[in-house]
């Protein structure tokens, strides 16, 4: 009896208990079997319990299944990527002149951190700044003239737009690049920050709206082809049209992942790392 007692108090199968097929299920009902909170089987005849070896085969491969089965379902199935070398259609588009306005839009994007984002800044890094005037948004370099005076000091010379001299002198300040303007007149003084932590990460955080100003051009330039596939296209077949939009749109894609990439390259030589 001991054994026997053993042998029924032992976790029987607990696969079995699953509600899934013919014998959890039934085995379920006439045990009344709670495998969660364990309750007892032990006044039950081992026969009533024993499952077959089929049987047990049959539930071990439904399980298995029901696994792999959840572990696809979270899987985000990636589309399937088109041949960008060549126009579905080169009557409607020319796919190269797609690439080169985009690739133009990252190379701009290099020449700017190169001429624009250093440790130690210079002239460059204050052409960009927006300044809001009375007749809108203009960068800085269109309103001054802007000089290094020396290696602690830039100056910004606003003769040519006096009455924007206070406007350039906020816009300097709320740059995100820890720079303290000082007006004197028509001139602004603006000191050169020590390299500190805090700079670097200013700098880093510039880099990053740089960055996606250069997608948002990428992604004109999707639009702008996009609108040309849609007068053209007309009267084609739907499927060359739909590759051609398929075909922009993965241009697009990989355009942004080079801009990520070019981004992430900055921002570790910006943060020392």
């Amino acid at each position: 009896m001991a054994g026997h007692a053993a042998r029924l108090m032992k976790p029987m199968f607990p696969l079995l208990y699953s509600p899934i097929g013919r014998i959890g299920t039934n085995t379920c009902k006439r045990l009344q079997w709670n495998h969660q909170i364990g309750q007892s089987c032990s006044r039950l005849p081992i026969s009533v319990i024993q499952p077959t070896t089929v049987e047990l085969m049959q539930c071990s491969a439904i399980h298995t299944t029901q696994i792999l089965a959840k572990k696809d379902k979270g899987k985000k199935k990636k589309g399937t990527k088109v041949d960008t070398t060549t126009s579905a259609d080169t009557s409607i588009l020319d796919l190269g002149e797609v690439k080169r306005d985009m690739d133009k839009a990252l190379e701009i994007l290099k020449h700017d951190y190169i001429k624009s984002l250093s440790i130690r800044s210079s002239h460059g890094s204050l052409d960009h700044i927006q300044v809001e005037t009375s007749d809108g948004k203009f960068p800085l370099n269109h309103l001054a003239q802007i000089a290094t005076k020396s290696n602690n000091m830039m100056v910004v010379n606003m003769s040519n737009f006096p009455q924007a001299t206070e406007a350039a002198a906020q816009a300097i300040q709320q740059s995100g690049m820890n720079l303290n303007p000082e007006v004197d007149g028509h001139t602004i003084k603006v000191p050169v920050p020590k390299v500190t932590k805090e700079h670097r990460e200013n700098l880093a955080k510039v880099a990053k709206t740089m960055c996606n100003e250069t997608k948002v051009n990428i992604r004109n330039v999707r639009n702008k082809y996009a609108t040309i596939i849609k007068k053209h296209g007309q009267g084609k077949s739907k499927d060359v049209v739909f590759k051609l939009e398929k075909q922009i749109q993965q241009l697009l894609d990989e355009s942004n992942n080079s801009a990520t990439d070019i981004l992430a390259a900055k921002t570790k030589e910006l943060l020392g790392k």
